[in-house]
């Protein structure tokens, strides 16, 4: 009875609250009131957007919305296994579709990434960019959030650094590595993951600084949702050695491995694939792999190891004569000046000799020590490949719960600020760069019109591409924004010229293709072959 009492006596008071509710809302003459007051502030209604208004979710304690902006098969399935494992509510955006916003003729491939390309994109759909969830995520190309930095999109935003922050960038690279710098600094609603240690490196060489209470270094859990290989296959790979061949690229297996293969007679022992070589499973059926590193880090040796797969690696010592004896016309390799750069601390930037996974590989030291591991002569026994496939998994596991345990922390930290900014006056109206503003740059054209952008009440509507003054100054807090800078003075605009030449900064093969046949993601240079 008592319990009967309280379910009644709270039904009641949810009743009045509801009843309250409805006593304050428009047309009645106090809902009116409250209605106005909240949209006083805008004086642009011609441009005025908001994010949906999450007040009643985030009061009940439901989860928010997320969006997850990728090109990329690899990082989708990373994303698709992490959002499932925390429950998250998401939508995947192709950032590839908005290359038609823009004149092809500027922008001449999909990465084209100028102040100006930007600014055309933000125009033809910002708002609906930064509205497509109360938390954004890009991941693979990062100048693909370029639109809403440069809008000053107020919804926070996690940026998941998968490969070289500047890929696709043409032009001005010092002013983009500026302005980048200027929004990490002062917005706090922008966050970072990196997901290798080579990019948090290349990150602060180009003057970027990783605030510590907004920045995780997060490895790839190793997620795969290619279609799985019949398990009857495995029997007939299982004494078999892989070896993925990368036709039209100068990676050393198909420039010198496979010669030197033929010539010892011992193409009998290996199955060659082609890029589409089926997926972590096929290469886990194997006895084990041979890779010779042409990246820091690619998806296909987190996702392998996760099922236990085994690689045949160079030692260290070997893998560095390789680079010595061979050019880039025969062994590709993303980052061959880093390493005589950081020539005693290489290693903690290469994931494949990472503490972390280099337990898991099989390593030869010589030509000779090849040859033995291929026919599993002197050391290399049945145990010890049995040991490694063990060791391969577990040390893989053991890096997806910690990243696992991060985007934990970071999925709390991120809905409550959403729910904090909602709240905010100093972010209402949105501080957005008004999408037809003539100060923002046109791609195509030369020269950028600098006039004082339409004001909004509380904030001055802002351009922030290189080159302008950044926007949206934060002033601390979880959410906050201070008074947004003046747009004028932008940056010339001039767009769609080469990509300056620089240290992987750009894609070196097609990243784009997905498909079945479980092709490798590069990770580190934005060079996928999927």
């Amino acid at each position: 009875m008592r319990a009967r009492r309280l379910s009644l006596a709270l039904c009641a008071a949810f009743a009045l609250v509801t009843l309250a509710a409805a006593a304050v809302k428009w047309p009645d003459a106090e809902g009116e009131k409250v209605l106005a007051s909240h949209y006083h502030s805008v004086s642009d209604w011609f441009g005025h957007s908001s994010r949906f208004n999450v007040s009643d979710e985030c009061d009940a304690g439901q989860r928010l919305r997320w969006a997850y902006f990728t090109r990329h098969p690899g990082t989708l399935w990373d994303w698709m296994a992490v959002a499932d494992n925390l429950e998250i509510s998401w939508t995947r955006i192709q950032t590839r579709n908005f290359w038609e916003l823009v004149d092809h003729d500027v922008a001449r491939d999909t990465y084209a990434s100028t102040e100006a390309i930007a600014a055309s994109k933000w125009r033809g759909m910002g708002q609906l960019m930064c509205h497509m969830g109360d938390v954004l995520v890009f991941g693979d190309v990062i100048p693909d959030s370029r639109p809403v930095l440069q809008g000053n999109c107020t919804t926070p935003t996690l940026l998941l650094i998968t490969n070289r922050f500047d890929t696709g960038v043409r032009e001005d690279h010092d002013g983009y590595y500026k302005w980048f710098s200027q929004v990490i600094a002062e917005r706090p609603w922008i966050w970072i993951v990196v997901n290798n240690p080579f990019d948090v490196l290349y990150l602060k060489t180009k003057g970027v600084q990783l605030p510590p209470e907004r920045f995780l270094m997060l490895r790839p859990v190793g997620a795969s949702f290619i279609r799985k290989p019949p398990p009857e296959l495995a029997a007939e790979r299982a004494d078999k050695i892989a070896l993925i061949k990368h036709v039209g690229m100068y990676h050393l297996e198909s420039t010198t491995l496979i010669p030197w293969l033929e010539s010892k007679g011992l193409m009998s022992y290996l199955t060659t694939y082609g890029k589409f070589y089926g997926g972590p499973v096929v290469l886990s059926q194997h006895k084990a792999t041979i890779q010779i590193p042409y990246q820091v880090s690619v998806m296909k040796m987190y996702e392998s190891m996760a099922y236990g797969a085994v690689f045949i690696v160079p030692t260290p010592r070997f893998f560095l004569h390789m680079l010595d004896t061979y050019n880039e016309t025969t062994m590709s390799f993303c980052c061959r000046p880093w390493l005589k750069q950081y020539n005693d601390t290489w290693q903690e930037f290469v994931d494949w000799y990472s503490p972390d996974f280099i337990g898991g590989h099989v390593m030869f030291d010589s030509w000779d020590e090849l040859e033995q591991a291929i026919k599993g002569e002197g050391a290399f026994t049945p145990e010890l490949f049995a040991a490694k496939r063990a060791e391969s998994k577990r040390l893989m596991l053991a890096s997806r719960q910690k990243s696992l345990d991060g985007y934990r922390s970071l999925l709390h930290q991120l809905e409550k600020q959403s729910c904090v900014a909602i709240r905010r006056p100093d972010l209402w109206p949105p501080p957005y760069a008004t999408a037809w503003a003539k100060h923002l740059p046109v791609a195509g054209s030369n020269l950028t019109e600098a006039t004082e952008p339409q004001g909004n009440a509380g904030a001055e509507a802002a351009g922030a591409g290189p080159g302008s003054a950044a926007a949206a100054q934060g002033t601390g807090g979880e959410a906050g924004v201070g008074e947004a800078a003046s747009g004028a003075g932008a940056a010339k605009a001039g767009a769609g010229t080469q990509a300056e030449a620089g240290a992987g900064s750009q894609r070196t093969g097609a990243g784009e293709a997905g498909g079945e046949g479980g092709g490798e993601v590069a990770q580190g240079s934005g060079a996928g072959t999927h």
